[in-house]
């Protein structure tokens, strides 16, 4: 028995080196639930970063498309005005004396229809005029 101090001093090394492993253990246990946390946070924020960026190229692509659609838009109706004003043009070479807005036969027309519409309106007695 002469070594139970010596006993004793390795018993108490173990039980210190004993509780720094398991200290050590548990930091690391708290320290790998700390990083599968963040793991899982990084995670979900790269899901919703990806999701915004989807719908944001499909928006913008939308926009591209209805942008183009418009811009043809433009163009055909300006080809159709670019018609029209060709057609007047070769109408006015054809005929340079087209004065008149409305042809002969149609103003007199209009104008006996309103005269009858007119006088279909007035009263002929003016007695009985409210």
């Amino acid at each position: 028995m002469k070594h139970w101090k010596l006993y004793i001093v390795i018993v108490m090394v173990g039980i210190v080196a004993g509780g720094y492993i398991v200290k050590s253990i548990r930091d690391i246990i708290i320290q790998r639930d700390k990083l599968a946390a963040e793991n899982k946070q990084l995670t979900k924020e790269n899901e919703s970063y990806s999701k915004l960026l989807s719908d944001q190229v499909f928006q913008f692509n939308r926009f591209n498309q209805i942008a183009t659609t418009a811009y043809r838009h433009g163009i055909q109706a300006d080809a159709k005005s670019q018609e029209k004003i060709i057609e007047y043009r070769t109408i006015l070479k054809k005929d340079p004396n087209c004065d008149s807005l409305v042809p002969q036969s149609i103003a007199d027309s209009l104008y006996e229809y309103t005269d009858e519409l007119r006088s279909s309106a007035m009263y002929t007695n003016t007695i009985d005029i409210n």
